[in-house]
């Protein structure tokens, strides 16, 4: 079964999806090639969800992982440090993946450039995600 079927049911059921776009599996091993030690989870997530917009503007994923200066001004990048950004809520909170720290999914918010922990798995994270915006 695919690890994002219940999500996307979830998605669909609340008439949420969205414009999340699948990546075709090849896409997604180029990107496996390329970020080796990416998690699983976020790989399977791009291929089964997809990138784009989630939610009604709660959240968007990106179609690969950027670094801190495709978002950041240079000096914002500097401060942000090594990560790979995968996601964002439209509002100045980035989700980011510290590959120098086992690759870590961070929460860091625009405003400060703090890295604070979130779930253990970018699946965790999600669906944390999810609970908070459809409460």
């Amino acid at each position: 079964m695919d690890r994002y079927a219940a999500f996307i049911r979830e998605l669909t059921q609340l008439g949420v999806r969205e414009d999340s776009e699948p990546i075709p599996p090849d896409e997604v091993g180029e990107l496996r090639t390329h970020f080796p030690g990416i998690p699983e989870d976020y790989l399977e997530f791009l291929e089964q969800v997809g990138w784009g917009a989630l939610g009604d503007g709660w959240l968007m994923v990106y179609g690969e992982p950027l670094t801190p200066d495709n978002v950041f001004d240079d000096e914002s990048a500097r401060d942000v440090g090594p990560v790979w950004l995968v996601a964002d809520n439209f509002g100045g909170v980035h989700y980011a993946f510290v590959p120098e720290n086992d690759w870590e999914l961070v929460r860091i918010d625009s405003a400060d450039l703090l890295h604070r922990p979130v779930e253990d798995t970018f699946e965790g994270a999600m669906w944390a995600r999810l609970r908070i915006e459809t409460a």
